[in-house]
């Protein structure tokens, strides 16, 4: 079912797509609001409509394996509608995919990763009815890979979606000005985070102070972190990881493991007589791979096994560099069980030990 700012965008972004001599828009909904619903909707109203459209192509644009595995469940039942009304749909998993595809002239949607755009040959499709939905577009386009997917579809109608959307870069223009230069107000549509609340539609952040011996030394942040941050747009938690990376002395204080057993304990009584009685599950979020091996490996002292699970991504080098996080890796079909049952109130695990792996997109009201 669609919310009511749902309808509306949908219905701002094909009166966009429509229109001639405008090839921007941005639309700004806070994050939880539904925003791949949204573009994935108004992409099956605009196929829909060969006539109005003269048989479009939509290339929806995403820029992280993660947010390609959103598109499983409910998605891929409205694929699947979208495939019964005869809407050709492709996944371009590698660059040669998708110069295939705009070769070949395909008409449809395209699902694919901004990196892939890079190297795609210049005016590889001049099609005006080609329409680019861009997911996350705050971190995709301000960057080399936004000239080349632009350079390869130069008329195409451009439409980006984000909950965080940033003024300026270092390295040039932002969100509003890519995307919003033709609307007065720099946006298409607009749903904040107060009015998600009003709606009921996501709900408030309440958050509790641990206790002070376990937070971080206001000194080393100011000299680590804000230093590092101070000319970076730092939007999210992949640019956030970027600080981090070169703030070695923080990350190596955060999972120190002095530090990993005080939190483990702290977050084991507060789950016992917080979380559990409400039936509740939780998610803690480590700094990184490793940190996220040493608290399973924590809670396990402290809690029954079966209560957490590590999910995070693979390496091959982690056997010989970090044997801790190769040790407790699951496998891809373990990982798919535990995202299920993980929503089921009776079943383990009860806490996901995380990074960045089901950080965004990752829907389970039992949280």
């Amino acid at each position: 079912m669609l919310r009511q700012h749902q309808r509306r965008a949908i219905d701002a972004i094909i009166s966009r797509c429509a229109e001639a001599g405008k090839s921007r828009g941005l639309i700004w909904h806070t994050q939880g609001s539904g925003k791949t619903f949204t573009l994935l909707t108004a992409a099956r109203l605009i196929l829909e409509d060969k006539s109005r459209f003269k048989t479009p192509t939509i290339i929806l644009v995403v820029d992280r394996i993660e947010l390609e595995g959103q598109l499983k469940g409910w998605v891929e039942r409205l694929l699947g509608e979208m495939q019964q009304q005869d809407i050709a749909i492709a996944r371009a998993n590698s660059r040669a995919d998708l110069q295939r595809l705009l070769d070949a002239d395909f008409r449809g949607l395209v699902i694919t990763m901004v990196h892939k755009f890079e190297e795609i040959r210049k005016d590889s499709s001049r099609r005006d009815n080609i329409y680019v939905f861009i997911d996350e577009a705050h971190r995709s386009v301000a960057r080399e890979l936004g000239t080349y997917l632009m350079a390869a579809v130069p008329n195409a109608t451009i439409i980006g979606f984000t909950g965080t959307p940033i003024a300026s870069t270092e390295n040039g223009q932002g969100t509003f000005k890519i995307f919003g230069a033709e609307d007065e107000r720099g946006y298409l549509d607009k749903y904040s985070i107060k009015e998600s609340i009003e709606d009921e539609t996501t709900l408030p952040i309440k958050h509790m102070m641990t206790p002070s011996d376990m937070t971080v030394p206001a000194e080393q942040l100011d000299q680590e972190f804000f230093a590092l941050a101070k000319d970076e747009e730092v939007t999210d938690i992949e640019e956030l990881n970027k600080v981090l990376d070169r703030a070695i002395r923080l990350r190596t204080f955060l999972k120190a493991d002095d530090r990993v057993a005080k939190v483990a304990g702290f977050v084991a009584e507060h789950f016992r007589e917080s979380v559990l009685p409400l039936h509740y599950k939780a998610f803690l979020v480590a700094v990184d791979r490793e940190a996220c091996a040493k608290y399973k490996q924590a809670l396990d002292r402290l809690l029954p096994q079966e209560w957490s699970a590590a999910i995070h991504t693979e390496s091959a080098a982690d056997k010989v560099d970090h044997p801790l996080v190769a040790q407790l890796q699951l496998s891809e079909k373990q990982e798919e069980d535990v995202r299920l049952v993980f929503k089921k109130p009776a079943e383990n695990p009860k806490i996901l030990i995380v990074t960045d792996k089901l950080l965004t997109g990752y829907d389970a009201e039992i949280l």
